[in-house]
């Protein structure tokens, strides 16, 4: 059996956390179909793409500029001329889907970038075509009753063709603001998909001994309102990299944003001039700038998602916060005191904060939950929107409700419904491993003891 799913997404973005998110989601609903015995056929879509490749005819753009010569308001006018754009382009690419999914990403955002139109066409064909969508992990930045784009967002989430949204960040903003404490829909928080991007693309922590240092482009902080100009920023990245260079191996990386990538070859030529040479690596695709960060002993970084794959990867990571959405991922994973406000970001209190996130790592039962959530989402949205219930056949475990014992041949351990769930491991050893207890409100408690071959 076979289901084809079109997921929209920001592909063709050179800040290559864009097209992770849109490749581990993906990855995630490939392998949960896979867990109920269905193979998925995938399309998809370009979420900017009008913006980005198209252009309106000649006659459109003299009917839309004799408008505006009439008096009627440029932001309105544009959106429409966008939305325009945006169903000839849906309605090439949508055809006989089973299933819309929107990837995520900041998209009910409206101040530097607003994807309504595309998000309104979109969900317009989808209606029309009576084709379910579902908004996967988006990130909410903010609510203004007295923007016409926040308007045109809140319009959106309440499309009838949308059957369920899901954020990575502000819930209570979605459900009291966008929805007015009335969703209508399925609204819950999950992580975001780029959280499996170590799995997704199979690639691990190398374990090395160097420090990375993720650049981002100058005037980031100043155009999100804060007293940070982009020569204060570079000072901040110069004197982070020559502290750092006296008890480490530091390099330098980006996103692969080219303002980024501008930016972070003026530090590397100053760094230079100081007298300290360190490599600059710019990833060219995707899965590059995972391998990238999978070669560090920790990070510091501004970008969200340079702190999501070194979490995915078990790499310690200090965000550097110019937008609400960091706060929310430290918040999500217990680790806020490692994403620093632009008020106390001085190189020595960074230094220190990443000291201490090496030395602690991550609270693993927390990364474990907060990765579940999404797979869990998912096959809600499966059940919900294709009628595929989810399938144990994958998962099979013994149940065992006695209090204590040995079990063996054991890698994993839950508590579900009181009953302990066991998943075997297909490998050549076995493992002893004890239950030590289990009871509501308990973790189990295993411990290994001497490998057999």
């Amino acid at each position: 059996m076979k289901k084809n799913i079109l997921f929209v997404g920001l592909y063709d973005d050179h800040n290559f956390g864009d097209p992770i998110i849109g490749e581990c989601t993906e990855w995630i609903y490939r392998h949960q179909l896979a867990k109920s015995g269905f193979d998925m056929d995938s399309d998809t879509a370009v979420l900017d793409y009008a913006d980005r490749y198209m252009r309106s005819d000649i006659i459109t753009r003299a009917f839309f500029f004799a408008l505006r010569k009439l008096g009627f308001k440029n932001e309105k006018l544009q959106f429409t001329k966008q939305k325009l754009n945006y169903l000839k382009y849906y309605n090439r690419i949508i055809k006989k889907q089973d299933l819309i999914v929107v990837n995520g990403g900041g998209l009910l955002k409206f101040k530097v970038q607003f994807f309504g139109a595309s998000l309104k066409a979109l969900l317009d064909i989808a209606g029309r075509r009576s084709i379910p969508a579902v908004f996967n992990s988006i990130g909410v930045e903010g609510f203004d009753n007295n923007s016409f784009k926040c308007q045109v967002l809140k319009r959106i989430v309440r499309h009838k063709a949308l059957q369920a949204i899901s954020t990575r960040d502000d819930l209570t903003t979605l459900k009291q603001r966008y929805f007015e404490n009335t969703p209508q829909i399925p609204c819950d928080i999950i992580c975001d998909p780029a959280v499996w991007c170590s799995e997704a693309y199979d690639i691990q922590n190398k374990k090395t001994e160097e420090i990375g240092i993720g650049i981002i482009r100058g005037n980031v902080f100043k155009d999100y309102g804060y007293n940070l100009d982009s020569n204060e920023l570079k000072e901040l990245y110069l004197t982070l990299a020559q502290n750092l260079a006296k008890d480490h191996k530091i390099s330098l990386f980006t996103n692969g944003l080219g303002l980024d990538n501008d930016f972070a070859t003026q530090i590397k030529d100053e760094l230079l001039k100081r007298g300290l040479d360190v490599s600059l690596h710019i990833p060219e695709s995707s899965k590059e700038l995972v391998e990238i960060i999978s070669n560090y002993k920790a990070v510091i970084a501004a970008r969200l998602h340079a702190t999501i794959i070194a979490y995915s990867l078990d790499v310690p990571a200090i965000g550097l916060v110019w937008n609400s959405k960091l706060r929310f991922f430290g918040e999500n994973i217990g680790s806020r005191e490692n994403f620093i406000d632009p008020e106390y970001m001085k190189p020595s209190h960074i230094i220190a904060r990443l000291e201490k996130a090496i030395d602690l790592g991550y609270n693993q039962e927390i990364k474990n939950k907060f990765k579940e959530s999404i797979l869990d989402h998912v096959d809600k949205i499966l059940e919900r929107s294709l009628g595929i219930p989810k399938s144990n056949k994958y998962n099979k475990y013994p149940k065992i409700d006695a209090i204590g014992g040995v079990i063996y041949n054991i890698s994993v351990c839950e508590i579900q419904d009181f009953i302990i769930l066991i998943r075997l491991k297909q490998e050549q050893y076995k493992l002893p491993t004890t239950i030590l207890r289990h009871h509501k409100n308990s973790y189990i408690t295993c411990l290994p003891q001497t490998m057999i071959a």
